[in-house]
């Protein structure tokens, strides 16, 4: 319990336990496993066969500037642009450390920098909140839930995201809240 300045008492979760796992959810993680493993032997005999390769990946320069190209394949389809934007700052921000014998082509003003520190800010504060409900069980991880359980998942879905929205400070960081929402209301009526 907590009576808004201290903890009074840690009342456990009855909804909290074993992480429940779908035959959906168990076949990506050994998916997501199998990914790795295989992307562990890659780098593996990559270093073992072909040594210059191996050390050209090493350089921190190039997944910084390949990671923007990366991303604006799908920018716009995926609304990607504050990744975008973030990984082009990063480039900025060591190119002369990289390339130094060439200027940088692009820059950012300082009320753009200030605006990215801005939505990164409410972007960590959104994952903080998530991992609460994730970590003490309020809301589904992957999205799966029971079917005799998804009128009461969706209540407590709305009833969460409610309360998430009215933290923001203003009508606009609201509707940035509610637009950050993970569990988005589909047309069919998920969510």
């Amino acid at each position: 319990m907590d009576n808004g300045s201290e903890v009074l008492a840690k009342l456990p979760n009855p909804n909290a336990g074993p992480a429940h796992f779908t035959v959906a959810s168990k076949a990506k993680i050994d998916n997501d496993l199998e990914s790795a493993i295989l992307h562990k032997y890659y780098e593996a005999q990559v270093c073992k066969r072909a040594p210059r390769h191996w050390t050209v990946l090493q350089n921190r320069a190039i997944p910084m500037s390949r990671k923007p190209v990366w991303l604006v394949t799908g920018a716009w389809e995926n609304r990607d642009l504050f990744f975008l934007r973030e990984s082009l700052m990063e480039l900025v921000a060591y190119w002369d450390e990289f390339f130094p014998d060439s200027p940088c082509p692009i820059g950012f003003t300082r009320e753009h920098v200030e605006m990215q520190a801005k939505e990164n800010e409410n972007i960590n504060g959104v994952g903080q909140m998530l991992a609460l409900f994730r970590d003490h069980a309020v809301l589904p991880v992957d999205g799966m839930v029971n079917p005799k359980d998804l009128a009461v998942a969706r209540e407590n879905c709305r009833k969460f995201k409610e309360i998430f929205v009215e933290l923001g400070e203003d009508d606009e960081e609201k509707k940035l809240f509610r637009n950050l929402w993970t569990y988005q209301e589909s047309e069919v009526g998920a969510w």
